[in-house]
């Protein structure tokens, strides 16, 4: 067993033990049953049309008492879309104690989520699952968890959010069993057929993660600084020697700042994204630093009506040397990337029905992902979802563009308790 599995095993059996014994445990979770297909032919992946086909039941368990608190999330899984193997995993298992009053402490498995845009992520360096995120799972399983020390620190500056990563985890990226998908290594957008492995960086303490929010309010306005220091969350780099992908070193230094502005909010966001293995930009197998930004606004123009905006961008550095050193005939990433989005919420009849979309749309790279999605609450505890992801291109290599032939429905129902 994997060291990582051990210790998340071990702290989830330690909560469970320990609230035999406590006062005011509470149980609670879900049970959610979804189906996903897609509405064309793909040539790559052949019969195989299914998307989502599963049942979860998640359990819950919290306590919250004068001096610490935990909380477990355990997710029993029938995924028949996978293949109809049955799973657990733990989603979430940490305990929760102040220090002094100054401080406070989350060990164990959590999920970790900073920045201020809207699925677009910049100084948020922690995994994601894009499998769930293209297939109709809810959106909360775009952040997958980690294993890790977080520590918070109040002073009368600033609050200091510090997080630590012993094991490195990577984004659960399209496989070619659900969603076909582009592949450097192929040079085309290939299924299941294709096995592709990526090297990951050993288990050791020099490959630890560590991630750090400084932040503080300015009037109405929150401002944070971030730092990481750690690895790209995606297999980006090349390993000639024994042909397969890799996780290059990655430092990430940003800022950000949200607040009021003209009846509504408004968000910006920077990243220097320094990539530690070509600081030069000459190596076409690893990626060049980037500066990444952010502006977002968002506003309720009418009852029960909002509209969120965001312009986003990826400058890439040493352009040039990277564009010199491409093979012959090899296509090459624009210095300049450019995305923007649009999120439409409307509520109806009485705020039971949630009508949305949110659509990402790249000039750059001329590509773009829909995502209608329309959600009926029946009651507190019973909610009926049902969307779609649509993707389209004019090339295959681009993010959205490689998944043209994927576009898929789907349908949750979910019961609370």
């Amino acid at each position: 067993m994997k060291i990582q599995y051990f210790l998340t095993v071990a702290s989830t059996l330690s909560l469970i033990s320990y609230s035999a014994s406590a006062q005011d445990v509470q149980l609670h979770g879900f049970a959610e049953t979804a189906y996903g297909a897609r509405v064309e032919e793909n040539a790559v992946l052949g019969n195989n049309e299914n998307t989502l086909g599963e049942t979860r039941l998640e359990l819950q368990l919290s306590h919250y008492g004068e001096t610490a608190e935990f909380f477990s999330a355990i997710d029993f899984l029938n995924d028949n879309a996978g293949g109809g193997a049955s799973s657990l995993s733990v989603r979430e298992a940490y305990i929760k104690f102040g220090l002094w009053g100054k401080a406070d402490v989350k060990a164990g498995r959590q999920v970790v989520t900073w920045g201020t845009g809207d699925l677009l992520f910049i100084n948020d360096i922690f995994p994601k699952d894009y499998i769930s995120f293209f297939t109709g799972r809810e959106d909360q399983y775009l952040k997958l968890p980690s294993d890790g020390l977080r520590v918070r620190f109040y002073t009368p500056v600033f609050d200091v959010d510090m997080v630590g990563i012993p094991f490195f985890e990577p984004d659960q990226l399209p496989t070619g069993q659900r969603l076909s998908y582009f592949n450097p290594l192929a040079g085309g957008v290939v299924g299941s057929d294709f096995t592709s492995t990526s090297l990951t960086p050993d288990k050791k303490p020099a490959n630890s993660e560590v991630a750090a929010r400084f932040y503080r309010y300015l009037g109405s306005y929150q401002v944070s600084g971030y730092v990481f220091r750690g690895y790209y969350k995606d297999p980006m780099g090349i390993d000639m020697t024994q042909g397969a992908m890799y996780y290059p070193e990655l430092s990430v230094y940003g800022t950000s700042v949200r607040g009021p502005i003209l009846s509504g909010v408004l968000s910006g966001e920077y990243g220097y994204y320094d990539s530690r293995e070509d600081g030069d930009g000459d190596n076409p197998l690893i990626p060049n630093s980037q500066h990444r930004y952010l502006l977002g606004f968002e506003r309720q123009w009418w009852t029960d009506f909002t509209l969120g905006l965001q312009y986003y961008g990826e400058f890439m550095q040493d352009h040039d040397s990277y564009i010199n050193t491409l093979p012959p005939s090899t296509p090459g990433f624009d210095e300049l990337r450019q995305v923007v989005t649009a999120r439409l919420t409307q509520m109806l009849f009485y705020q039971t029905v949630n009508l949305s979309m949110f659509t990402f749309y790249s000039p750059t790279d001329e590509d773009w992902h829909l995502r209608p999605n329309v959600t009926y609450k029946y009651s507190d505890q019973l909610s009926l979802s049902a969307g779609g992801n649509f993707f389209g291109g004019n090339q295959v290599y681009t993010l959205f563009g490689q998944f043209e032939n994927n576009n898929n429905l789907y349908t949750r129902i979910r019961y609370s308790f």
